[in-house]
């Protein structure tokens, strides 16, 4: 067990990495920020398809059931990066982030191995934007930081092909927003504030995967949906105001004050089907829809305009020699008789909009997993996975800006045999 011990070593660290998630994004001022999407890079590589795969060698957040379908023990670790240009039609911005993107535990528990284990740490949403305002007599500000990470454990069981799971979550997080108001009339005060917010709460997803028997050509069907309800996030708040006086050329503080007081956060309810269509592990074709009601979302009460969400994503993946995926890398071959190949394409209408607009986003991704040939068990392989995302969001008509990015994404999976009884010769 000297593996499990490293591992909670590295999600200690994880956890710290978390607390320093970064983003520079105009659009994270909506809601809890800028959603960070799927993460398992894996799965980003097919556009985020996710609630319908049937996938024994990756921990499958997405899906609460997916878990009873693992066959060994994964731990996966990912990061990412993204490039941002943002275009207001007359000035273009840039934008460079990353940080950890993952980390997760998976393995199956019973004699038939039909009860599953995941837990993992993943960001929900960052925060990070810096603006300003320049009127005639004065200039407002606008900067914040912050985000949100999502830790979460689930069960899932397993009977006749047919799943049913459930994730506890927890998140945890903060939202600090600094305002300014300074004026040009050295007899006008400026005005300064800051929120200082602390978010923490529990939610549960629940979710179901189907698996049929083999048809004809070996195809088989995978059906999987994912529900959670709308729930609340408790916000523990320090606000602070104060006022400058710089009449004599020297910044005096004036009336300042520091309240602290409480709050709900109303994440909004979520539902999603994926439906997918697999032969014997060489390739795989899919097909995953969710709705995300964030008309009903608030924060100290408050929706702030949001929209409803919806998203459609299309996936597939090939591997030439599902072989290698099962039971690594044979003596002689090389690592390119191990690779898989992914693509994927995905459409949103995001929760950003006013009367006249809803801005959409759109993806298209291609990924890659190698087997690694460094196996301790060639029963047992262990996976590197890249992909890479281009699309936008956003657009330049209006008060809008349009949005131009690539991501990045890479893990590792490692995976190995635990809670096997060893033979006495």
């Amino acid at each position: 067990m000297n593996y499990l011990k490293l591992l909670l070593l590295f999600q200690f660290f994880a956890f710290l990495s978390f607390g320093q998630l970064n983003n520079n994004s105009p659009y994270s001022k909506y809601g809890l920020g800028q959603l960070s999407g799927t993460p398992y890079a894996n799965n980003f590589g097919m556009a985020g398809l996710s609630i319908g795969v049937l996938d024994s060698n990756h921990v499958n957040g997405v899906n609460p059931a997916s878990g009873s379908f693992l066959n060994y023990t994964h731990a996966e670790f990912g990061i990412k990066s993204k490039y941002s240009a943002y275009n207001t039609g007359t000035e273009t911005n840039t934008e460079l982030n990353g940080h950890l993107s993952h980390f997760t535990l998976g393995f199956p528990l019973g004699k038939s191995k039909n009860i599953g284990f995941i837990s993992g740490m993943t960001p929900y949403s960052t925060i990070g934007y810096s603006f300003k305002n320049t009127l005639e007599n004065s200039v407002a500000s606008y900067d914040a930081s912050g985000g949100l990470t999502n830790v979460f454990t689930g069960l899932s069981y397993r009977k006749k092909g047919v799943s049913f799971g459930v994730n506890a979550k927890y998140f945890f997080g903060k939202s600090i927003k600094y305002d300014a108001m300074r004026y040009d009339d050295n007899l006008i005060l400026d005005y300064y504030q800051t929120n200082d917010d602390r978010i923490k709460g529990y939610a549960l997803e629940y979710g179901i995967l189907y698996k049929s028997p083999k048809l004809k050509n070996g195809i088989e069907i995978g059906f999987g949906a994912t529900f959670q309800p709308s729930q609340f996030l408790r916000i523990d708040r320090n606000a602070i105001t104060f006022q400058v006086d710089n009449t004599n050329g020297v910044d005096s503080l004036l009336n300042l004050t520091s309240v602290n007081s409480n709050g709900l956060v109303q994440l909004p309810g979520q539902f999603g089907v994926g439906f997918t269509l697999n032969q014997s592990s060489k390739w795989m074709l899919g097909v995953d829809y969710q709705s995300t009601q964030w008309s009903n979302y608030t924060y100290f009460a408050e929706n702030g305009g949001l929209m409803d969400q919806s998203e459609f994503k299309i996936g597939f993946q090939y591997a030439p020699d599902p072989m290698a995926r099962t039971k690594g890398i044979a003596k002689g071959q090389t690592w390119k008789e191990g690779l898989l190949y992914r693509t994927g394409f995905r459409y949103s209408n995001s929760f950003v909009g006013d009367e006249n607009t809803q801005l959409t986003e759109l993806g298209i991704s291609f990924g890659i997993d190698v087997v690694t040939p460094f196996n301790i068990n060639y029963e047992v392989p262990s996976f590197w996975t890249f992909a890479v995302e281009v699309g936008k969001m956003g657009t330049t008509n209006g008060v809008w800006l349009e949005e131009r990015f690539v991501k990045l994404n890479f893990a590792y999976t490692f995976s190995d045999r635990w809670f096997k009884k060893s033979r006495i010769n």
